[in-house]
């Protein structure tokens, strides 16, 4: 064997020659083949030997012990966690265990400080080209930025207030040549004031009446009002006047609950 070769390392493969005369192995080497002499044959080895059949399976491991459960319920602050927390309890042992919140960080640093703000004037401003309905004009008194702020324009005819009834409908004309009744107002029992109100100009107005409740009125004028009372069980109230022309004509009643004195 050559001299120096190291024989402890498994992965190292040696070759050699052997004597066809005597078997002894000479010229034996780690790098390469080794040229051998007449009939000699080479030859090459190592430590390790050549890979073994796989073994066959273990058997498997035995099953694992149930786990146990645990209630959690939470801990205020005191001598368990200063800052409060967790309470965890094994049902099994009745193992206690906290999870506890941690301390409360420090402040952060200061924001600097913002820029200072201008200032403004406003006064009244008139309805025109800047506001239509009016409104208020705000100057920056840094560089004389002008804004405004202007009112919104006239919302509709709100409705009657809590406890009144209404209906609001054209006023059609009768075809027995003057007479026209308004719409119908359905009402419980009890006392109401009915205004009749015709915004609309009216030729030739004559006069209206209450029909439908038990002490029916003649009323007069494009705006009146008249107290009635509906008996028991209640009914429907209608306005029926007397003109010439209704033509394009509105009209709006109205009944509103109320006490007769």
């Amino acid at each position: 064997m050559a001299a120096g070769a190291n024989t402890n390392t498994p992965t190292v493969t040696f070759y050699a020659c052997v004597s066809t005369l005597g078997g002894v192995p000479y010229n034996v080497k780690t790098s390469a083949v080794p040229k051998c002499l007449g009939k000699d044959r080479s030859i090459s080895w190592n430590q390790a030997g050549p890979a073994g059949t796989p073994g066959t399976n273990g058997t498997n491991g035995t099953n694992g012990t149930n786990g146990t459960s645990v209630t959690a319920v939470g801990e205020p602050p005191g001598a368990n966690c200063a800052n409060g927390g967790i309470k965890v309890t094994n049902t099994a042992n009745d193992v206690i265990t906290y999870v506890c919140n941690g301390t409360n960080g420090t402040n952060g640093t200061n924001g600097t400080n913002g820029t200072n703000g201008t200032s403004v004037t406003s006064v009244a401003e008139p309805p025109g080209a800047n506001c239509v309905n009016g409104g208020a004009k705000l100057t920056n008194t840094a560089d004389n930025t002008v804004t405004y702020v202007c009112n919104g324009k006239n919302g509709l005819q709100g409705p009657p207030g809590p406890g009144a009834q209404s209906t609001f409908a054209p006023m059609v004309v009768a075809p027995n040549g003057g007479v026209a009744a308004s719409p119908t107002l359905a009402l419980a029992s009890g006392d109401y004031l009915l205004t009749w109100d015709i915004p609309d100009a009216m030729p030739n107005f004559g006069s209206c009446s209450i029909t439908g409740e038990t002490n029916a009125t003649t009323l007069a004028g494009g705006l009146y009002s008249s107290l009635i009372s509906m008996g028991t069980g209640g009914g429907s109230v209608t306005v029926t006047c007397v003109s010439n022309d209704f033509s394009g004509t509105n009209a709006m009643l109205t009944a509103v609950p109320t006490t007769v004195h």
